[in-house]
């Protein structure tokens, strides 16, 4: 029996916008990616950088003028600066507000893991 051919990964494509007061840019790269007015429309491995904060999700629509980015399946968020680490269903977050609700959650916020260690990073940490 032959092998079927391999297939090769199609080539993320990167996007990038303003954002925040002083006109930033938001770095968002996936898979395909769609237009349609300030709305673009990401799907496949999508990864939305902004300083410290790392969204990856398999879809993210993303408006440049609400600077709202809205996550669908396999949600991780990441805040190294504040030492936030978040996995979900779905999700939205802010960029300019840096303000996020995300639903079916589980993670940490304020705690520093590496392997079985675990440093509490503020007085207050949180294990979801």
């Amino acid at each position: 029996m032959t092998p079927l051919p391999r297939l090769l990964e199609p080539q993320a494509r990167v996007l990038t916008v303003p954002a925040g007061p002083a006109g930033d840019l938001v770095r968002i790269s996936a898979d395909h990616q769609e237009k349609d007015g300030s709305l673009a429309h990401l799907r496949g491995n999508v990864e939305v950088l902004y300083h410290e904060m790392r969204l990856t999700a398999d879809e993210v629509d993303y408006d440049d003028e609400t600077q709202i980015a809205k996550a669908r399946g396999h949600v991780h968020f990441e805040d190294k600066a504040r030492d936030e680490n978040l996995y979900a269903e779905s999700g939205t977050y802010n960029v300019e507000t840096s303000i996020g609700h995300f639903l079916t959650v589980h993670g940490t916020i304020g705690a520093h893991i590496t392997s079985k260690k675990v440093a509490l990073t503020t007085s207050n940490p949180f294990f979801l």
